[in-house]
């Protein structure tokens, strides 16, 4: 499962309540992409760690990355795509506040310490204007796998239910 939103969106949140009710883990990309110090790995070793995670059987992916080398492979390995959407200002105020949180000590989804930079708040403030309907750009980069999209706690609270019963219909 691949979980794709805005930055501040809630997509982590998503990524580990999902990954906890199918039991399955959860790989952040931004681990895989980012050294400790904030600089990309290299290309090849971003498309080569991101081959191995996705050559597993289950998996939940925490992360975009959708010009990086390797996005059309995810999304076809996916069994199921999750769109994270909030509001402009609260993903505005969770980055900001994740950012207080994290502030001069390793995240643990990363393992760099937390950073906020103009481009960063930048690239949140025009994500709408670059990406007016992200729906439908993935499902046109993925069609035929399902694309569930989040809008409101009830949503995820409903995805989460339903990743928990799906589970517990699988037990033997």
């Amino acid at each position: 499962m691949v979980v794709l939103g805005r930055a501040g969106a809630g997509k982590t949140t998503v990524a580990r309540g999902l990954g906890d009710a199918l039991n399955v883990p959860v790989i952040h990309l931004d681990a895989l992409y980012w050294n400790a110090d904030w600089t990309p790995v290299r290309p090849d070793s971003f498309a080569e760690r991101q081959r191995a995670v996705i050559a597993r059987d289950s998996w939940v992916l925490d992360g975009n990355y959708t010009s990086a080398a390797g996005f059309p492979e995810r999304l076809d390995r996916a069994d199921a795509i999750v769109i994270v959407e909030a509001p402009l200002a609260v993903c505005v105020w969770r980055v900001i506040r994740r950012w207080l949180a994290f502030r001069g000590r390793a995240r643990p989804d990363l393992g760099a310490s937390e950073r906020l930079t103009l481009s960063f708040l930048r690239w949140i403030w025009t994500w709408s204007r670059r990406h007016p309907d992200f729906a439908s750009e993935i499902r046109s980069l993925a069609p035929g796998k399902p694309v569930l999209v989040t809008r409101s706690d009830r949503d995820v609270e409903g995805l989460l239910a339903d990743a928990r019963a799906a589970r517990a219909s699988n037990r033997p």
